[in-house]
């Protein structure tokens, strides 16, 4: 089975037993994105983040977002310190996070890939790979559905999500 590493797709050659087919693959993280994952010993947290090149937000337990790097506010068109304390659908203009329940409060968002990603991986510490996540956002009636993968990791007691692979509908 080959191994990727999760946060920057570097190839850590071939783990688990021999004979494993090596068109399989599991993930990791790498030694050099372990070492930047510092922040948790002392490194600036903004350092940290604008170091990783993918969009990156590091959430609580309630998908409330605690910081996030500049990739992730050019998704969402503003600058991240103003998203600190938001939740996620609140931040990406979720049109459940608009009803007057608010944001994970709907029928809807008990099946958010997001929301179900970042709980899961709080409450057991196992990441999430690559899961496919779709919302609808934007303000009537310009409503639009955005497309992307997410990968999640427990750092302590905050969840690290990765957004992949961002389309627009």
């Amino acid at each position: 089975m080959r191994k990727i590493c999760s946060w920057c797709n570097k190839d850590m050659g071939l783990v688990g037993p021999d004979g494993s087919p090596d068109t399989e693959i599991t993930h990791g993280m790498c030694e050099e994105c372990a070492e930047r994952l510092s922040f948790q010993m002392g490194a600036p947290l903004g350092e940290y983040l604008e170091d990783l090149e993918a969009p990156v937000v590091l959430l609580d337990n309630e998908a409330r977002i605690l910081a996030a790097n500049g990739e992730a506010g050019k998704l969402v068109g503003r600058p991240t310190s103003e998203a600190a304390g938001e939740l996620m659908g609140d931040v990406f203009e979720c049109v459940n996070a608009r009803s007057p329940d608010g944001c994970g409060h709907t029928v809807h968002c008990k099946a958010c890939t997001i929301r179900l990603s970042v709980t899961a991986t709080f409450e057991t510490g196992e990441p999430v790979e690559r899961a496919l996540a779709y919302l609808k956002n934007g303000h009537e009636p310009g409503d639009r559905e955005l497309r992307f993968e997410i990968s999640t990791r427990k750092a302590g007691k905050l969840v690290i999500l990765k957004i992949h692979d961002l389309q627009k509908g």
